[in-house]
């Protein structure tokens, strides 16, 4: 096999977010009144952990 067929590997190693799993957003649930009916909104919000980055550089073991 080519070395092309396997796709480009980073310059860096980079750890995903454990908390939002590299998306960046947390859930962030909240009560809303829809139409008269009580419902659950999820906006999320930016995650804490990563600061919306999604990744960390460098590789972080899990503790």
């Amino acid at each position: 096999m080519r070395e092309e067929e396997f796709g480009t590997v980073p310059s860096e190693l980079q750890t995903i977010c454990p908390l939002c799993g590299g998306s960046g957003m947390v859930a962030d649930p909240k009560l809303a009144i829809i139409g008269g009916v009580p419902r659950t909104v999820d906006n999320g919000r930016p995650c804490p952990t990563c600061r919306k980055d999604g990744h960390f550089p460098g590789l972080i073991p899990p503790v």
